[in-house]
């Protein structure tokens, strides 16, 4: 069995985020975990990375943060794999899960301006794996009077260590009506708050494609507060 925690944002490329990628590595380690997938806000995120950066440089800054840490994990045999979370307006936000790199993000500058229906059109053309995040949360900056968009993903984050729980029921329950790939993620940002959320599959994932195949497979087990479920 090989866990893996699917949502988290590190400090380097999301504003959000209060621990260095290296110091999720060590933490998720130490729990014996197999691997980590970060999950940082994208183009129209609470992002870090400077908007000001033309396209091209912006997609390779996105990636630069992590490869230290990539170093750093292989020494402790954690497997690091960098995927995206987007934001398509309205506070709603899907998870990217797939052989992501800056080199085909930055050969698509009109990714930008693309619809969300386009946007995961352009990931399903990629072999990406896309899944609506904590579709039910309620926060300030969420409109909830805007509907997820379970007939355009994949998957949906069912359990998000964060949310309260009558969202995640309601998450379980939309997955369950589409019939949708369930997925679960802390959407940790803080090296201290981990191991309670993720997947669990039966083989090693080192990469970005075999993630996205695995979860189309749709063969893992979910961890929910810290359980294997």
């Amino acid at each position: 069995m090989f866990s893996y925690e699917m949502h988290l944002h590190c400090s380097e490329v999301s504003k959000c985020g209060t621990s260095k990628a290296e110091e999720f590595v060590k933490s998720y380690a130490e729990l014996g975990f197999a691997g980590i997938v970060f999950t940082d806000h994208f183009i129209h995120g609470n992002t870090a990375i400077s908007r000001k950066l033309p396209w091209e440089e912006r997609m390779h800054a996105y990636f630069e943060p992590y490869e230290k840490a990539k170093c750093y994990a292989k020494e402790l045999g954690l497997d690091v794999i960098i995927c995206l979370e987007h934001a398509y307006g309205n506070g709603k936000e899907v998870l990217v899960y797939g052989d992501i790199t800056p080199e085909i993000l930055a050969a698509h500058p009109e990714i930008e301006k693309m619809n969300i229906k386009d946007f995961i059109g352009f990931c399903h053309e990629n072999g990406w794996f896309v899944a609506q995040a904590h579709p039910y949360r309620k926060r300030d900056y969420i409109d909830m009077s805007v509907p997820p968009i379970p007939e355009l993903v994949d998957g949906i984050e069912v359990y998000n260590h964060f949310n309260a729980a009558e969202e995640n029921v309601k998450a379980t329950q939309l997955c369950e009506q589409h019939d949708l790939i369930a997925i679960s993620g802390s959407d940790t940002h803080n090296a201290s708050v981990c191991g309670n959320a993720g997947v669990v599959f039966n083989k090693r994932i080192t990469n970005g494609k075999e993630l996205a195949n695995a979860l189309f497979e749709n063969n893992f087990k979910l961890i929910i507060n810290g359980e294997v479920v």
